[in-house]
C-alpha cells in the first residue's frame, strides 16, 4: 500500500498545538504589522488585503498595546529597519502557505469570516476546511515564531 502525504496538518498533528492561543497571537501580530506600516507610511508598498483595511483599523489600534507580545514585539522592533524586517517575514510566511492555506488564513483573520462562511467560499464541506484552517494557522505560528509568545 502506498502512502500519500497530504498537503496540510492532520487534526492529530494539529491537536498538539494550543490553536486558541495562536489565534489571539496572529490577530496581535496582524495589528502589529499595520501599526508599523501605518507608521513607516509604507501602505501603497504593502497588499493591504493581506493585513486588515486601514481606513477601519487605524484609528482604533494603532499604537495599542493590549497584550504582552503586542508590548514585547514593539519593544522588540523599536527601530525602523527592524520594523520593515518584521513587515517583509510577516508576508513571506504568509506566502509560504499552500494556496488554500493562505485563503483560509486572510478570509479568517483578515476578513473576519466564520467557519460556515469559508465552506461558502472555499466551496468545501465542513471538516476539510477545519482541516486546512487548523493547519494554516499551525504553520504560520510557527514559521513567525509565535510558538515563542506562549
Amino acid at each position: 500500500m502506498k502512502l500519500k502525504r497530504s498537503l496540510y496538518l492532520s487534526d492529530e498533528i494539529s491537536s498538539q498545538y494550543p490553536i486558541e492561543k495562536y489565534k489571539k497571537l496572529i490577530l496581535d501580530v496582524i495589528d502589529i504589522v499595520e501599526n508599523f506600516i501605518v507608521e513607516l507610511g509604507d501602505e501603497s508598498k504593502y497588499d493591504s488585503s493581506s493585513t486588515a483595511r486601514y481606513d477601519e483599523c487605524i484609528g482604533s489600534h494603532q499604537f495599542s498595546t493590549t497584550s504582552k507580545i503586542e508590548s514585547m514585539l514593539i519593544k522588540m522592533y523599536d527601530q525602523e529597519p527592524k520594523k520593515r524586517e518584521f513587515i517583509d517575514k510577516y508576508f513571506k510566511v504568509l506566502k509560504s502557505l499552500d494556496k488554500l492555506e493562505r485563503k483560509a488564513f486572510i478570509y479568517t483573520f483578515i476578513k473576519g469570516m466564520e467557519t460556515e462562511e469559508l465552506i461558502e467560499v472555499l466551496k468545501l464541506s465542513d471538516k476539510p476546511v477545519r482541516r486546512i484552517k487548523k493547519s494554516a494557522i499551525v504553520r504560520f505560528s510557527l514559521r513567525l515564531g509565535l510558538d515563542k509568545f506562549i
